[in-house]
């Protein structure tokens, strides 16, 4: 990560003051925990009252 904050610290509060964090997201290393090849997608028909809801 190129050196622009201080600390993990001064990183969260970044983010809870809702500063873009892309430039701080190093593509190559970047990890989704639970993403791995045991996924398996599913497809789920919902009415369309419930979908809605979502809305």
């Amino acid at each position: 990560m190129t050196e622009k904050t201080s600390s993990e610290y001064e990183l969260d509060r970044m983010f809870d003051d809702g500063v873009d964090m892309t430039p701080y997201i190093e593509d190559e290393t970047a990890k989704f925990p639970g993403l791995d090849e045991n996924l398996k997608r599913v497809n789920v028909n919902f009415p369309v009252w419930m979908v809605d809801e979502l809305d």
